[in-house]
């Protein structure tokens, strides 16, 4: 026997087709649903138990600001960090210092990249914490020279001097993870981090204006929110409630009206790494690629490679250097070999080869092929008739 709908179900349903059709009550209505979604999808990534734990900006450097200006440090703490972080972390935390009267200082990383091990990077950074250090900004890999620190190495020898200090002066490790997320492997709990922070837009291919603040529940802690939020710490502020005693990852959200449908489907990023193969898979393939370039590089006596061959202290970043020309020369110099035929014919071969890609990819979900997806070989070979 059908059953008819109850005056109640038919204002239910009358209510959702109002919501759905109205831009404004439509994010109103699913708002916190979908970032919730989103958290769960990166914690899942990461092998983090609790998508609380993940707060959700708009980029690297808003994470960092986010973290750094919302840090509880006191005048006579300090922060430490080496002198070959990004621009968007130094800065953040010259900033974060001027205005709590904190200090910080730049250490020595390493001598030659050339010779860098891991124990060394580690050595340099452990000898410099004093009783005042706070907080040790890191960054996963370098921009500059595609150097990946050893982030869960330093973490474990920061956890023996944590063992010797109250909750309140226990060193925080800060990471600018951007050019390690999406590439490598490692969960949260390896790194052992305090903040891991990245955007979302480039090694995970995620939609721009996207990034996220993975924290562990004792670092939150220390840390308050910068931009008043717009998660249900919100809704519960506006009923008259307080801020909540804990911090959380949806907490230390920055509100506002972001381009809310590029964060929305956010899932789909880390939905796409499972399509082919997984975080494992990735590596391997990324690593594979990068040491058969760098090998290909360091081959090249005119060449001088900045990149450790070593997969332990490298990731998908690969710096180099021609000797006698400068670093726009040799940029200038790779873009004239890519556009000496006539545009129209260029494009043409540029549509030809992404169908044949596409194609490629499509065959290969599971796995990487070697075929005219990958052209490495041929970069190499490019390069190798560069000026000497």
């Amino acid at each position: 026997m059908a059953s008819h709908p109850t005056p109640v179900r038919e204002a239910i349903d009358h209510h959702r087709r109002e919501l759905d059709s109205n831009p404004v009550l439509y994010i109103v209505s699913h708002e916190q649903d979908f970032a919730h979604k989103a958290r769960a999808a990166a914690a899942e990534y990461l092998d983090m138990d609790d998508p609380e734990q993940i707060a959700l900006t708009d980029s690297t450097t808003m994470g960092l600001g986010t973290i750094y200006t919302g840090l509880n440090i006191q005048n006579g703490q300090e922060i430490l960090t080496n002198e070959h972080n990004y621009f968007a972390q130094q800065e953040a935390i010259k900033e974060a210092t001027l205005r709590t009267g904190a200090t910080f200082r730049e250490v020595h990383y390493y001598d030659n990249i050339d010779e860098v091990t891991e124990d060394e990077l580690v050595h340099n950074v452990i000898k410099e914490v004093t009783d005042r250090t706070r907080v040790v900004g890191a960054t996963w890999v370098h921009s500059n020279t595609g150097l990946k620190s050893p982030i869960g190495k330093l973490s474990r020898e920061l956890a023996k001097i944590n063992e010797h200090r109250d909750e309140e002066n226990k060193v925080l490790l800060v990471v600018d993870g951007v050019h390690g997320f999406g590439i490598e492997r490692d969960s949260f709990e390896e790194l052992g981090c305090d903040f891991l922070i990245a955007g979302c837009h480039k090694w995970l291919y995620g939609p721009r204006g996207t990034g996220i603040v993975a924290g562990t529940p004792a670092g939150w802690q220390n840390v308050r929110p910068v931009i008043p939020s717009f998660s249900e710490v919100m809704w519960r502020i506006i009923r008259g409630g307080q801020q909540p005693e804990r911090v959380t990852g949806p907490h230390m959200s920055p509100g506002g009206f972001h381009s809310l449908e590029h964060t929305w489907s956010l899932p789909s990023a880390f939905e796409f790494v499972k399509t082919l193969g997984g975080k494992d898979r990735i590596y391997q393939r990324v690593h594979e690629l990068n040491r058969l370039c760098k090998e290909g590089l360091a081959s090249m006596p005119h060449v001088k490679l900045a990149t450790p061959l070593d997969d332990n202290l490298s990731a998908g970043i690969i710096a180099f250097e021609v000797k006698g020309m400068s670093v726009h020369d040799v940029v200038q110099h790779l873009v004239n070999k890519k556009n000496h035929r006539h545009r129209s014919t260029v494009r043409q071969k540029l549509r030809a080869l992404h169908a044949r890609n596409l194609q490629h990819a499509e065959r290969n979900r599971d796995r990487f092929g070697r075929g005219e997806f990958f052209e490495i070989d041929a970069y190499i070979e490019k390069l190798l008739q560069s000026p000497r």
